[in-house]
């Protein structure tokens, strides 16, 4: 797992890095207005700590596109505007739960979901 997550930075790393030259080659005031970050994470159960794949994470509010995790159960979402977020993952057969992070100009934030199984 730890070589996984090792793999996930470093991609998370190269896309922030793209997206820093990227708006760096419109001009200093337009990076400036326009400066994304990158959520990311991964979701587990909160029992056997197994990732949780196809896991739904919405990253405004319930009714914003979600997006899915990988067989890993990670899940990344390069380009987000800076804003304090309401995070919600879901998953059928486990209780919702919902974190709440900032999205800072040219950072990457980890918001991780330990989903507790429905009784």
């Amino acid at each position: 797992m730890k070589n996984i997550e090792i793999k996930h930075s470093i991609s998370m790393i190269i896309i922030l890095l793209s997206v820093v030259a990227i708006l760096s080659a419109c001009g200093k005031d337009k990076a400036v207005a326009t400066s994304p970050g990158i959520l990311f994470g991964v979701v587990i159960d909160s029992v056997t700590s197994i990732p949780l794949a196809d896991a739904a994470v919405y990253p405004y509010d319930i009714n914003s596109t979600p997006k899915f995790t990988d067989a890993q159960g990670y899940y990344s979402l390069p380009l987000m505007p800076v804003a304090n977020l309401t995070v919600t993952c879901q998953k059928t057969g486990y209780t919702s739960q919902i974190n709440h992070c900032d999205i800072v100009s040219y950072e990457s934030t980890r918001v991780d979901f330990r989903l507790v199984p429905a009784r």
